[in-house]
């Protein structure tokens, strides 16, 4: 069942901007561009896959540990025309700067604050979970066994995002 696996907070921030009725920022196209934090490209594939089973039409960039997450963000290095993320899809487990990480570094930066992060985990635990949210996420997503959850986990994610 889909909703043992998506956690939002039980209490949302008040200093954070409602993300529901947010407007693009100057520099935002109208293509919806996501940011998807993950290690392992054969999930990068599945959930790009999923969003176009679901007829979502996001544009899907991929970094490859926290550490090019930051520098897309930043819009540095080879980054440095990249658009501005709509949201976040945020694995914890990753190579060099961890997702936790990552949340801490985007939760110092005014000009991401507004960007609703999904973590989307294969070891959801509780105590991450809780910090995950203390540093900003605006849900948090099991990663699912099948194709069908997958798509699951897509129109969730789609729904967190907004």
């Amino acid at each position: 069942m889909l909703s043992r696996l998506v956690w939002a907070p039980e209490e949302p921030a008040t200093d954070r901007p409602n993300l529901n009725k947010r407007q693009p920022k100057s520099g935002v196209c109208e293509r919806r561009y996501l940011l998807y934090v993950e290690d392992d490209k054969s999930t990068f594939l599945l959930l790009k896959r999923a969003f176009e089973v679901v007829g979502e039409s996001f544009e899907v960039s991929r970094a490859c540990d926290g550490d090019e997450a930051i520098e897309y963000l930043r819009q540095s290095g080879r980054f440095e025309n990249a658009p501005r993320p709509w949201g976040i899809i945020l694995d914890l487990r990753l190579p060099k700067k961890g997702g936790l990480e990552v949340l801490t570094d985007i939760q110092g930066c005014e000009s991401m604050y507004d960007i609703p992060i999904i973590v989307f985990t294969s070891f959801p635990s509780s105590e991450e979970r809780k910090k995950a949210f203390a540093l900003g996420a605006s849900g948090y997503v099991a990663k699912p066994c099948s194709i069908d959850g997958f798509v699951a986990a897509a129109e969730m994610i789609q729904t967190l995002i907004g």
